[in-house]
């Protein structure tokens, strides 16, 4: 197994460069010449990560597929259940959230339950069951998420989970126990390493103080980022702890964002919340 995680890193590290061909000519090679159903497996997972990046999403799904295909011959438990979660977060890049929900839960029953990964799973499922509505069972998996990773130290997953939290407390109009889960996020991402996660919650709390400066300041600095998505769902899941002029400019903002993101559900969302 070490010397697929070694294939990995060097697919991964080819991946974060853009040199997309050359990680594709690899791909292709191992592909061509293997019948090891862990290494195929992998292999088209990677090839589908690439579709994804390169925005070709047919060629994306057949690669998820080829490996879904594969995927049942694994016979290693814990490297099966590694792979259901990598598939699991490729349906969701697509938005198939019933595969996406099917391969977490298999993760779930493969990996090892105090591993890194099995976390990861279990907080992935609690994201697919947030996007579907289920807003109970999210808050069930999120808030295991956040306890098990508070014991381990894993510091990244600690935040995101108890901002996860913060948000669909937002969503549920309970504005003090959102501000107790931000208090919570805000211990662990001040801890952690993750730019993404901290700059979400800054200003997440900015928006809730209604600090107008700040909340232009950390916005613009994570759109110059490539986080736009992250900005526009702040705004949108925030929106409505902030005072009155600073929610309708928030909102106004996230409606934009979502359509030059091309996120239609979101945008009809952010427009709703908007009229209300």
């Amino acid at each position: 197994m070490e010397n697929m995680d070694a294939f990995e890193e060097e697919i991964e590290r080819l991946i974060e460069m853009k040199e997309y061909e050359k990680a594709l000519e690899i791909l292709d090679e191992k592909i061509a010449n293997s019948d090891s159903p862990d290494l195929l497996t992998l292999c088209f997972i990677e090839k589908a990560k690439i579709m994804g990046l390169t925005k070709e999403p047919h060629k994306m799904e057949v690669n998820i597929y080829n490996a879904v295909n594969i995927f049942y011959d694994i016979k290693d438990r814990n490297y099966r259940g590694k792979m259901a979660l990598y598939i699991g977060g490729l349906f969701l890049f697509l938005g198939d959230t019933y595969n996406a929900l099917k391969f977490y839960k298999k993760a779930l029953e493969d990996l090892p339950p105090d591993s890194y990964d099995h976390i990861r799973a279990l907080y992935n499922l609690g994201e697919v069951q947030k996007r579907m509505g289920e807003l109970e069972e999210a808050k069930e998996k999120f808030s295991q998420c956040y306890y098990r990773a508070r014991e381990s130290g894993m510091t990244k997953i600690e935040g995101y989970a108890a901002e996860n939290m913060a948000e669909i407390h937002m969503t549920e109009n309970k504005k003090d126990e959102a501000k107790k889960w931000l208090g919570r996020a805000w211990f662990a991402v001040k801890r952690g390493e993750d730019r993404r996660i901290r700059y979400t919650v800054e200003l997440a709390i900015a928006i809730v103080n209604g600090d107008n400066e700040r909340v232009e300041e950390i916005g613009t600095l994570m759109k110059n980022m490539g986080m736009e998505h992250d900005v526009a769902d702040t705004y949108y899941y925030y929106a409505d702890a902030a005072p009155s002029e600073l929610r309708e400019k928030l909102l106004k903002e996230a409606v934009l964002i979502y359509s030059d993101l091309g996120d239609g559900k979101m945008k009809a969302l952010a427009l709703r919340k908007l009229e209300s």
